[in-house]
């Protein structure tokens, strides 16, 4: 019969292999909605990298994705995603994305934006990824083809956009 002192160092072990399991199941759930969202917008490599989402950007650092994964107390993951726009007559626009997730028992559940809804995504499921990379891309797309109308509107610079853009 195992001691009370036995069993919590069982309970430990055994929790720290859940912890383990989990963040593991977590980066992979974020490597492939990054893969998803190089599909959908079929965009050169290189073009939609990972970052902290809390913290300033270091100049010249390539970031990893479990480098950049933040526990929040608020129960979720929270990462930064820097989708980097160019073309040949145009500057350059980074955007960053600040991305909420949590999952269980292969599900797990995504805010694009702080204050945006519940996305659920099954790991199973493609079409769930797709639906989030999806969101992200029309973040983006309205921001752009609103511009010219958000700088005329009256009180715009407090309306929030969802991500934010970077120096280039």
């Amino acid at each position: 019969m195992a001691t009370k002192y036995e069993e919590l160092g069982e309970a430990h072990k055994v929790a720290l292999v859940r912890s383990a399991e989990y963040e593991r199941n977590s980066q992979q759930f974020v490597l492939r909605l990054i893969q998803e969202l190089y599909s959908l917008l079929e965009c050169p490599e290189g073009r939609i990298l990972v970052c902290p989402a809390s913290a300033e950007l270091k100049e010249d650092t390539r970031y990893t994705i479990p480098g950049t994964m933040e526990p929040n107390e608020d129960g979720y993951w929270h990462i930064g995603v820097i989708l980097t726009i160019a073309t040949k007559i145009s500057p350059t626009l980074r955007t960053r994305f600040y991305l909420m997730f949590k999952g269980q028992d292969g599900v797990f559940v995504v805010r694009v934006t702080p204050e945006g809804k519940d996305l659920r995504v099954r790991t199973t499921e493609a079409a769930d990824f797709r639906a989030v990379a999806e969101q992200m891309f029309l973040l983006v797309k309205e921001y752009l083809d609103s511009g010219l109308d958000r700088f005329l509107a009256q009180g715009a610079s407090t309306r929030t956009i969802g991500f934010n853009n970077l120096p280039t």
